[in-house]
């Protein structure tokens, strides 16, 4: 099984489009059962929020990767419980994340 891992750290307006079509093809490759998706949040926890992911329309296609098995993970100083179900990691584990995986996805 291959390893897809797509970190998202832009807050910009452009992202906020293409976030949601990323996550979604996130959870199509995991559905097709020939990918493990993992997630890595960065940039500002306050745009990346269940509240900021709901007005932009995508919550439900994370909390549905949640849901199947994807790794969604967030830096360790983030606040507690900004989004339910992340894995709080050092910063320094990115960089292992993305040797681990065969298709790595940056923005």
């Amino acid at each position: 099984m291959k390893k897809m891992l797509i970190v998202l750290s832009r807050g910009d307006d452009e992202a906020r489009e293409l976030y949601p079509k990323l996550l979604q093809m996130a959870a199509a490759k995991l559905a097709s059962g020939h990918f493990q998706v993992a997630i890595f949040l960065l940039g500002d926890s306050r745009f990346l929020t269940h509240e900021a992911f709901n007005a932009a329309g995508y919550t439900g296609t994370l909390d549905h990767l949640l849901k199947n098995r994807a790794e969604v993970f967030c830096p360790r100083q983030w606040p507690k419980g900004c989004i339910e179900g992340l894995q709080a990691v050092p910063i320094d584990r990115l960089p292992d994340l993305m040797l681990d995986a065969d298709v790595c996805i940056q923005m």
